[in-house]
């Protein structure tokens, strides 16, 4: 269940790229929406005592994964029916073609030892890589061009490091988390300092060998802001907190420099993970007893 808590994921060879100075766009001054309501509905799965939703596509099916049995088993949401899923153990990205990335809890001995892989499920088919010498190696979300974007660890938590997957090779990107990728191969996610354990959310927007760039987004005076997805229409969702331990869920538009915050219901904690082209968020929240996933949208 560590990992649980951690995903809590064809373009030019141009897009593989070294290690090289980053191009960083100027900080913008936000402006600060309140939403009136936040229409949701609750997801569980039958049986379960944990639901977490984690991927949403444009055609409103959802993937996550639920608890049930001391568990931890991927689903598939569509024409509301919870559907199983017969690879990996986190589902936690789809795209419009109903292909699901993931992550698997179960080892597979490889020549590099005992390591927890990524999954790729399409057509009834499963496939799982790894990242090459990493203990654990998973996929949060895919576009619709295949191109999935995820994590690798090689030691303790903060050592994680950004994965994008082409054409089944992985190559590392300047987030520590990516959480989304839309059509256009805009990557949303978090990237944090290993020594100063500082966290703040990024875009990245163009890659390739000679140049990096990336987009801040940063909560007006919060501790950290993570990102957790992105669609095509410039708008990113995440999560910003303060000191003093209160946290937000929002909306923010690239286009227009707007964060919008909401609150699920009355809800002890939550998180967004996923937004589609329709406005369509997913995520979680916790009730105080139990976790239990969600859909819905904002109005004014």
């Amino acid at each position: 269940m560590a990992t649980t808590s951690r995903i809590c994921a064809c373009i030019l060879l141009s897009l593989l790229f070294g290690s090289r100075a980053f191009s960083q766009q100027a900080d913008p001054e936000p402006a600060i929406h309140k939403a009136t309501t936040f229409q949701y509905t609750t997801l569980q799965v039958p049986g379960s005592t944990s639901t977490f939703a984690t991927g949403v596509n444009s055609n409103g099916d959802i993937v996550g994964y639920y608890v049930s049995a001391g568990g931890v088993s991927p689903f598939l949401y569509t024409g509301g029916t919870f559907q199983s899923i017969p690879c990996g153990t986190n589902a936690n990205g789809i795209n419009d073609d109903g292909v699901i990335v993931g992550f698997s809890n179960v080892p597979e001995i490889t020549k590099h030892g005992n390591q927890f892989p990524a999954f790729i499920y399409q057509n009834g088919d499963c496939s799982y890589m790894v990242r090459k010498a990493w203990p654990e190696t998973a996929l949060n979300a895919i576009n619709n061009q295949g191109i999935a974007v995820g994590e690798g660890w090689n030691g303790p938590q903060t050592d994680g490091r950004g994965l994008i997957d082409i054409n089944g090779r992985l190559t590392a990107v300047p987030l520590t988390i990516p959480g989304g990728i839309n059509n256009s191969n805009a990557i949303a996610g978090t990237d944090c300092n290993h020594t100063t354990g500082v966290c703040e959310g990024r875009v990245v927007q163009e890659l390739n060998r000679r140049k990096k760039s990336y987009t801040r987004v940063r909560y007006p005076d919060s501790a950290y802001t993570n990102l957790t997805g992105i669609n095509d229409n410039d708008e990113v969702i995440g999560i910003w907190g303060n000191q003093a331990g209160q946290q937000q869920s929002f909306v923010y538009s690239l286009s227009t420099k707007t964060f919008t915050v909401f609150e699920v219901g009355d809800s002890v904690s939550s998180q967004p993970t996923a937004i589609n082209n329709s406005g369509e968020i997913v995520g979680w929240y916790y009730d105080g007893t139990n976790y239990y996933g969600f859909y819905g949208y904002l109005s004014q």
